[in-house]
């Protein structure tokens, strides 16, 4: 009987890849890492098949307003990585992990947005809101801008 290896088990027919439908201009979701939002900051999980770039506007409803803000930078986290150990296992190894596994496995997309302002009726108040955990990321609108 042969046995799979783990690129095997990544390649298989089988495997069920899950879609995620999201709305147009739909490109991530505030999250609480690596720091909480406040009013006047927070981050965003970026979807793995949105391209963004720093310098790009966002907005995030909040209640009856909606939070405007500014993508400032973008990391790339990869929790292997944080891991000395494993870090040092890479630089002796034959073959890297990349070829053992997918890095998008691993790896994820954190945009840091400052808020520039609210967004009330038609009226741009000064930052005053955070947006919750979980709330979806747009990219700005021109009417919002």
């Amino acid at each position: 009987m042969k046995r799979n290896t783990i690129t095997d088990y990544f390649h298989q027919n089988w495997r069920v890849k899950i879609e995620r439908y999201h709305a147009k201009n739909e490109i991530g979701i505030v999250c609480s890492f690596p720091q909480e939002p406040t009013d006047t900051y927070f981050y965003f999980l970026i979807y793995d098949d949105v391209d963004v770039k720093s310098g790009e506007y966002v907005e995030v409803a909040a209640g009856n307003y909606v939070i405007i803000g500014k993508i400032s930078k973008i990391c790339v986290y990869d929790e292997l990585f944080k891991d000395l150990n494993f870090v040092q296992t890479q630089i002796n190894a034959p073959i890297s992990y990349c070829a053992l596994l997918p890095p998008r496995l691993t790896q994820k997309r954190i945009a840091y947005v400052i808020i520039i302002g609210v967004l009330e009726s038609n009226k741009i108040l000064p930052p005053s809101i955070p947006p919750e955990p979980g709330e979806r990321v747009f990219l700005a609108k021109n009417e919002s801008l």
